[in-house]
């Protein structure tokens, strides 16, 4: 009777620790379903694919699960450093915003306001770089106009093969804490930037709008 019990609880143990384990797995498949339809493959070729990586502490016990990112093309492949958590919401998840032949842009949340790009060469030599508050781009020129990422109190323009840079000071002052408020439109159009300034801010319907055109240099 002792053995039978024994046994008894030894099968018990197997069949918890089983279905924890199905129950581990199943939770990794559903995070792979989240990430995996941002996979995309755009008019140029180029892709991004999204891969499960996880860590056992044990044969039944899960360490770490996380998300990593593969880019690039026919002839070019990456995978980012960055690791990105399962459980977070899909305007988290960086997904394709445009490409050329030079570069990958991935557009991700991160509250409100926030929000920012990924941009990934198409080379063996440069780095993945985050850049905040993304507001145009031009892909032909690889033209990208963003908010000063030291203090968001002015527009830059870069040029992101050159990386030249051209930083602009807002002449109006914006009664909003945050200037990306107080920008109603901008873009970037035969070598100039456009934009318009609303004065107080773009959430007020009674909003005097101020236009701005600059050549870029």
């Amino acid at each position: 009777m002792f053995y039978m019990e024994r046994f008894t609880h030894f099968i018990i143990i197997v069949l918890f620790l089983g279905a924890l384990s199905t129950q581990a797995k199943s939770q990794i498949e559903d995070c792979l379903t989240q990430y995996s339809g941002y996979d995309t493959v755009s008019s140029n070729g180029n892709f991004i694919k999204y891969h499960l990586k996880y860590e056992y502490l044990t044969k039944y016990h899960i360490k770490n699960n996380y998300v990593s990112l593969e880019y690039g093309n026919r002839s070019f492949h990456r995978f980012l450093k960055e690791k990105f958590e399962c459980q977070t919401a899909d305007s988290r998840i960086p997904s394709l915003e445009w490409d050329n032949n030079d570069f990958i842009c991935l557009r991700y949340g991160c509250g409100s306001p926030c929000w920012g790009v990924l941009i990934l060469p198409l080379d063996s030599t440069d780095s993945a770089r985050n850049i905040m508050y993304e507001l145009a781009f031009n892909t032909p020129d690889n033209l990208i106009v963003y908010l000063d990422n030291d203090h968001y109190e002015k527009i830059v323009v870069e040029n992101l093969k050159s990386k030249v840079k051209q930083v602009i000071e807002v002449p109006l002052k914006c009664d909003a804490a945050f200037l990306g408020a107080c920008i109603d439109s901008i873009s970037i159009k035969n070598k100039e930037l456009y934009y318009r300034f609303a004065v107080p801010n773009n959430f007020d319907n009674n909003k005097k709008l101020t236009e701005f055109r600059i050549k870029i240099k």
